[in-house]
């Protein structure tokens, strides 16, 4: 499964509060430190259990880079993503990951019952090193159609 949304930058409409600061990162790696807050389980699916981080910085990557940190009040991340990669979420402790900026759509819940089902936001996709190594980023790399088409033999 994708966490990207299918739909190219060009073609999405935005929440009206989505995250703006992320935009000009997408397909990019950033390094992501927060503070764990609060856990909050999923009433139907054990794998969507979820986690918030607070008072984030979040530093595009390579750090070589002359660009200025964002700092983003919060962000929710699927819990079994910072499992993986071998960090013990702990309330108000301070984790740091690398990953990917993405675009995807807000659904169910409180997004239904706020009116913004359907619009698109960005979060962060934690990912491990060997993902790390393989990522290639770029928006049109994500968003091309790679889609080989085979030649009808005779």
């Amino acid at each position: 499964m994708s966490h990207y949304s299918p739909v190219p930058p060009e073609d999405r409409v935005y929440a009206k509060n989505y995250r703006k600061e992320l935009l000009p990162f997408e397909a990019q790696l950033v390094e992501v430190s927060g503070r764990v807050k609060e856990f909050r389980d999923h009433p139907e699916r054990t794998d969507l259990q979820s986690l918030l981080l607070v008072n984030l910085t979040i530093r595009p990557l390579p750090r070589g880079k002359p660009s200025k940190a964002i700092k983003l009040p919060h962000l929710w991340v699927l819990t079994k993503h910072i499992v993986r990669l071998g960090i013990e979420p702990k309330r108000n402790r301070r984790v740091t990951f690398r990953g990917s900026v993405y675009a995807y759509f807000r659904l169910g819940g409180k997004s239904k019952q706020r009116g913004l089902h359907g619009f698109h936001d960005f979060s962060i996709l934690p990912m491990g090193q060997a993902e790390l190594e393989s990522f290639t980023p770029g928006i049109k790399q994500r968003y091309s159609n790679d889609e080989v088409k085979e030649e009808p033999s005779d």
